[in-house]
């Protein structure tokens, strides 16, 4: 059973279940943007974790072959510093 009033504005006649309706349903359409957004953000930012650990990994490798290599005695403390951060 469908209850419906209607409002009286000066010009016009406005049947409130259909304002509802309309208001319902853009709500719902921005409940679902939201939804989506904090799925992607989620995504974004466990990629951006596997991105910097690997980076990580990365600087930690070329800082371990620079340990092996003869190098610059004056060098090597700024360079393990970098790698090792």
């Amino acid at each position: 059973m469908t209850v419906r009033i209607a409002v009286y504005l000066p010009n016009d006649i406005v049947d409130i279940s259909a304002v509802i309706r309309l208001e319902w349903s853009q709500a719902k359409a921005s409940k679902e943007r939201f939804e989506e957004e904090v799925k992607l953000v989620r995504a974004e930012s466990s990629r951006v974790e596997r991105t910097f650990l690997y980076l990580g990994n990365q600087w930690r490798s070329l800082g371990a072959a620079f340990d092996e290599e003869i190098g610059e005695e004056t060098m090597k403390p700024a360079v393990r510093a970098l790698c090792y951060r």
